[in-house]
């Protein structure tokens, strides 16, 4: 996650807290900086830094590089990668719900959003 897009300049974004900031190369074993949990706009952490548009500091977590994390099924091991592209492969059987049925939950849906919100209120 990159914790400080968008920027805070830009429609007054604040960005959530606590960030747990590595300031180093971010490999297994490399120490940590736990900032401020009240403060998403730490300025001891990331914030401390110039913003750039650069994103070559989060293309790498833990020695992994993180597009091929992904295309490898998120997973370091091979093996795994294949049997979750196999997985992946196997067709989906969609259930269709009958317009009725449908229209059933979504009339329940809604009852119990109206429920939750007197709930509030009251």
């Amino acid at each position: 996650m990159v914790a400080h897009l968008p920027p805070m300049i830009l429609y007054d974004y604040y960005h959530h807290a606590e960030e747990i900031w590595y300031q180093n190369d971010m490999a297994v074993g490399d120490p940590y900086f736990m900032c401020n949990p009240y403060d998403g706009e730490d300025s001891s952490c990331s914030d401390s830094l110039t913003f750039t548009t650069s994103i070559d500091d989060h293309k790498h977590y833990f020695g992994v590089e993180v597009s091929n994390f992904g295309s490898n099924g998120c997973s370091n091991d091979g093996s795994k990668a294949l049997k979750s592209a196999k997985t992946l492969s196997r067709p989906y059987r969609i259930q269709r719900m009958d317009k009725e049925k449908l229209a059933k939950k979504v009339l329940n849906a809604k009852k119990q959003s109206s429920l939750h919100k007197n709930k509030i209120l009251h």
